[in-house]
């Protein structure tokens, strides 16, 4: 396995398990008062973390804004 494939996939999986943490505690703290507000936002950045997992690990590359 070549190295610059083994950190591409190792960007990838970090990516979806904060993810996946993220999710987690969303949900935890969902039932609370803070939840109502918090909620949104964290399945918000949940979701932009799996989307920007899967073009990472379909291109081999994170998006970069260009000057």
């Amino acid at each position: 396995m070549k190295i610059r494939r083994l950190f591409r996939f190792t960007e990838e999986t970090v990516l979806y398990a904060f993810g996946a943490v993220l999710l987690f505690l969303a949900f935890a703290v969902g039932g609370t008062v803070l939840g109502i507000v918090l909620v949104p936002f964290a399945v918000l950045g949940a979701v932009g973390l799996f989307l920007l997992a899967r073009r990472i690990g379909r291109d081999g590359r994170a998006p970069t804004s260009r000057p």
